[in-house]
């Protein structure tokens, strides 16, 4: 015993050279919560009363997004073994493999099931991509990332049974992930460093290099080549200002990081980790005009692509002009699958809203409605009935206060009869209608006649979309932090022309055109009569750019990249496009979206800050500071997530987690704030929504009506 500790504290001297210092800081294993025991028989899958099949469920769970988000090949992640609690235990004993589920399911991910997709068994999100390169590996690997399922398939629990909601907000802490990898990563290079103690590094060998492969010379190199990935996994930065936890992601910051720091290794260009958002629910979106919580992209399947590469999808940012920059393992076929799966057939074929009665109800015998792809889940029977009285209570106040920022319900007439008109921020729309943009080129049977006259044509996307009102921060006063990225956050993609010509650098070759708002005039009689233009606009390489625009530019570049090789015709790249443009738009605030399946989406506010409605509806200074992350117990009453009874005996303060394992939640720290999306004494019934104090949006609700409201949203 005393040997092996002489050892394993050499081993501790030898990593602490500068190659291997970010190894030892990330050497422990953290701290989950236990897992739930809930048997097979007891998981409620709500995917058939959401319009999905059994099929469609499982190809959505596991279908490849091109990503390597376990920057490991798939060999060594079914080899690898679970972190050991301390360093000096690493030599003793196997404690279980990595991927099995008694171990992910802890990070709060859902058991997946065997299939063509998933043959090792994974959970749902894990899909495999094959030939793909990682940096320190020899050979071309079958690798395993994320797909969007992963992030978007919720579970709760209630009364002993776990429900399965398709499109959901998963509850999966990334953060710890991410730790736990780099933990069990690093333990096995440790072992690999001594023979006699090298039993977790032998049992990690002879499982990648199976039988008839497993030699003392191709273990040699397996250990050369598990260094040289450490190595290449710890140079890179991964700073956190904001701790993510359990049903977060700072997916905006993460994709800028991704592909502007870490793939092209320019670190100047790494932000740290600060606005976490709640994962957002997948239902109804893809016919949104504008989507992300602040409303920044239009395109399907430039959100798509962006968000594979937020979660590692490999893409060629250094290779010379004219040889493929910009080619990815983005397989941009499977994004199309995935969005029309989840947004099925268009409710207005036509592309127009005209003389459509009621299409919500296309079947009057059936009840389906116009939506055709995902649909939010029904409030469970098991959960409690819904009671009439209180409901039709609770629809009053609704209308009176919900619905002229989130619309009419969607399963009512007055939403699809789609003859009202709302203020969007963009002028007085119909709830359904085609967006009108502005381009250089005229589009097929387009007169030359009717070019404008500032040189642009005037176009319209086939399909109506719903307009969703975007409410700017400044008057829902909720946490900024996520709007900021786009309206502050900039990257640098341009070359270094400095020092003798072989020191001298090309930029990253940022270079397309996408479409966003033209700025208004300053003068506020022209501006008040002008209406809004989306615009083509060129953006190329520049070393103060605004994220957004050159996120824009460099996934319009993938997607094109891949067209070009797989030969896809320039009308059927329309076809792939939705036939909508890349149009993005900066600092419009937030979006409020319809509030169909919303009883299912916990935590609420754009950041998880919220664990019920009932506490959203409270005034904000009744609202709980701390908010517990990752316990997936439903409360019915609340309509939230169960929070305990005494949350600050759960942990010390500045800790981040609780001693059972949970993330809890500081909604003092920027980033993660309550405040906004009031409803208090200060609201003035003198002035309209727009002309209240910051943050207030409502009277005051008594217990009563918040409780009739919360009766009203089981009905969405």
């Amino acid at each position: 015993m005393a040997i092996g500790l002489i050892l394993l504290i050499a081993a501790v001297d030898f990593l602490t050279g500068d190659k291997f210092g970010a190894v030892l800081e990330a050497m422990s294993a953290p701290r989950l919560p236990a897992l739930p025991q809930i048997s097979d028989k007891d998981v409620v899958r709500l995917n058939r009363s959401q319009n999905w099949d059994e099929q469609t469920t499982a190809k959505f769970h596991h279908i490849s997004q091109g990503t390597s988000t376990l920057p490991i090949p798939l060999s060594w992640l079914l080899a690898l073994e679970q972190p050991a609690s301390s360093l000096f235990t690493i030599p003793f004993g196997d404690r279980g493999k990595f991927s099995d589920n008694s171990y992910l399911l802890r990070f709060g991910f859902i058991e997946g099931e065997k299939s063509d997709l998933n043959p090792d068994g994974l959970p749902v999100g894990f899909a495999l991509s094959q030939y793909e390169s990682l940096e320190g590996i020899n050979n071309s690997e079958t690798v395993v990332g994320f797909n969007c399922s992963a992030c978007h398939t919720s579970q709760l629990i209630y009364n002993n049974k776990r429900y399965i909601i398709e499109g959901g907000a998963a509850p999966i802490d990334l953060g710890q992930l991410t730790i736990a990898l780099g933990a069990a990563l690093g333990q096995t290079l440790v072992s690999s460093k001594f023979p006699i103690f090298n039993a977790r590094f032998d049992r990690f060998a002879k499982a990648v290099l199976k039988d008839d492969a497993y030699t003392d010379k191709n273990a040699a190199d397996l250990a050369v080549e598990l260094e040289a990935r450490v190595a290449s996994l710890a140079e890179a930065p991964g700073e956190v200002d904001v701790v993510e936890g359990f049903a977060r992601l700072d997916a905006l910051n993460r994709i800028g990081n991704q592909v502007f720091a870490l793939d092209p290794k320019r670190y100047g260009n790494y932000v740290a980790i600060n606005a976490p958002v709640n994962f957002p629910h997948l239902w109804t979106a893809s016919w949104f005009d504008w989507v992300q919580y602040d409303g920044s992209i239009m395109q399907p399947l430039i959100r798509n692509a962006g968000e594979a590469m937020g979660v590692r999808a490999t893409i060629n940012t250094r290779a010379p002009k004219g040889e493929a920059r910009f080619s990815s393992s983005v397989p941009l076929a499977n994004l199309y699958w995935i969005e029309q799966a989840l947004s099925g057939d268009n409710p207005f074929p036509s592309g127009s809203t005209e003389g459509l009665d009621n299409p919500f109800v296309r079947d009057p015998g059936t009840g389906l409605n116009g939506l055709t792809g995902l649909s939010g889940p029904k409030w469970p029977e098991a959960f409690g009935e819904v009671v009439p009285a209180r409901s039709s209570k609770g629809e009053a106040l609704y209308t009176e206060h919900c619905a002229g920022c989130h619309l009419p319900p969607l399963n009512s007439d007055a939403f699809w009869r789609n003859q009202d008109t709302h203020e969007t921020g963009y002028g007085s729309r119909k709830y359904f209608e085609p967006e009108v943009y502005y381009n250089e080129k005229p589009h097929a049977g387009q007169s030359l006649s009717e070019r404008g006259a500032d040189g642009r044509y005037k176009h319209a996307t086939p399909d109506a979309l719903l307009n969703v009102k975007m409410i700017s921060v400044e008057q829902v006063g909720t946490d900024p932090a996520t709007a900021d990225i786009m309206k502050y956050r900039t990257v640098d993609t341009a070359g270094d022309a400095g020092g003798t010509a072989a020191e001298q650098t090309a930029g990253m070759g940022v270079s397309a055109d996408i479409c966003t708002y033209a700025p208004q005039s300053m003068d506020p009689k022209i501006a008040s009569a002008s209406e809004p233009r989306l615009v083509n606009v060129s953006v190329g390489d520049s070393p103060d750019m605004l994220f957004g625009l050159a996120l824009g530019a460099i996934v319009q570049q993938v997607n094109n990249e891949w067209f070009i090789e797989n030969y896809i015709a320039e009308e059927d790249q329309a076809i792939y496009e939705e036939h909508r443009p890349n149009c993005l738009q900066i600092d419009a605030g937030y979006k409020a979206r319809p509030h169909n399946g919303i009883w299912a989406t916990a935590p609420f506010l754009h950041n998880g800050s919220i664990a019920t409605v009932y506490d959203l509806l409270s005034p904000p200074d009744q609202r709980p500071r701390y908010v517990q992350l990752g316990n997936i117990t439903f409360d019915p009453v609340h309509m939230g997530l169960k929070q305990p009874e005494d949350i600050t005996s759960l942990f010390r303060p500045g800790e981040k987690y609780s001693s059972d394992g949970y993330f809890i939640l500081d909604t003092t720290v920027p980033g993660n704030g309550n405040q906004g999306h009031e409803f208090s004494n200060r609201w003035d019934r003198e002035k309209g929504w727009d002309q209240q104090a910051k943050g207030v949006i409502g009277p005051a609700l008594s217990k009563e009506d918040r409780m009739n409201i919360i009766e009203f949203l089981k009905t969405l």
